[in-house]
């Protein structure tokens, strides 16, 4: 019997397909274990055999148990899905470089249909392509994907135009806010679609009442529009609905910044300090020191 043990060991430690840990862990189980042993690896070998695993497919688990829980949502980049997703746009930025053409016009082409600030900044970069091939593909991915903005924009005023409600308006406003951030816009135009969102979520809270998301997603447009004033309402709209809303004393402290007003931005900063446990703790450690 140990004679037999000792040969199984020998086998296991030497043929078993999952070397490492689980190779010594059985094989001790052998030795220290006669009459027994066996019966370890067997059941060992049948849950090893018949347990789900990790298909080893990150992306592919993604797409199986978390993508499903997001269908529905409307104009959701790829590009802007949770990390998994992610996992891919590095190789695409890698090959890029690569000498094969037709392999660097399939990666703009995914690029153009991922969509997200940092692909459009890699289709852009491919226009100082030496290869007019690759050029022209880029331009002609670009026009789509400010086709594809163009018509976001469209839909969402028209929605909001026929059926006027806080869903479609918050969808007009995604449009508006996915243009911005695409890197597609020319600095020059931005400001007209910043104030178009600002008179959007003005109608919105004409039409539906005073909202704390709201007032603090206008203030932030006024704040990108350098119209501090009107920024710091919103703000102090919002404490009147919440005393205790750190985005809004954040908001109050970046206004108070941008003005140089540096009486009311040290003010500000005590009255965040006393928010304590409320705030994040990057912004209270930044409010500490700022303080010292």
């Amino acid at each position: 019997m140990l004679l037999a043990h000792f040969i199984l060991c020998l086998v296991l430690h030497f043929c078993w397909p999952w070397r490492g840990a689980v190779a010594w862990c059985l094989t001790l189980a052998l030795l220290l274990t006669p009459g027994y042993g066996l019966a370890v690896v067997l059941w060992v070998g049948l849950a090893l055999r018949f347990l789900p695993r990790p298909s080893g497919d990150l992306l592919a688990e993604f797409r199986e148990h978390v993508a499903p829980q997001l269908e529905g949502k409307r104009g959701l980049a790829l590009a802007q899905l949770p990390l998994v997703e992610h996992l891919k746009v590095q190789p695409l930025i890698d090959l890029l470089q690569s000498p094969d053409l037709q392999l660097r016009k399939a990666v703009l082409e995914d690029m153009a249909r991922r969509r997200g600030a940092r692909l459009i900044a890699c289709i852009q970069g491919a226009l100082a392509d030496p290869n007019p091939e690759i050029y022209q593909f880029a331009v002609a991915k670009l026009g789509q994907i400010q086709e594809w903005h163009s018509r976001q924009l469209a839909e969402g005023r028209l929605e909001y135009s026929r059926q006027p409600g806080l869903e479609s308006g918050h969808w007009l406003a995604q449009a508006y806010l996915d243009y911005l951030e695409s890197g597609l816009l020319e600095v020059t135009l931005q400001p007209l679609y910043l104030r178009q969102l600002a008179e959007l979520y003005g109608d919105m809270l004409a039409r539906f009442g005073r909202s704390q998301a709201l007032l603090l997603a206008r203030a932030n447009v006024w704040l990108k529009l350098g119209r501090e004033g009107e920024a710091a309402e919103d703000f102090r709209a919002v404490l009147q609905l919440d005393s205790q809303c750190a985005e809004a004393e954040l908001g109050l402290l970046q206004v108070a910044y941008q003005q140089r007003n540096w009486s009311d931005w040290r003010q500000q900063a005590r009255r965040l300090k006393t928010l304590g446990a409320r705030l994040p703790i990057e912004v209270r450690q930044r409010v500490e020191w700022m303080l010292r």
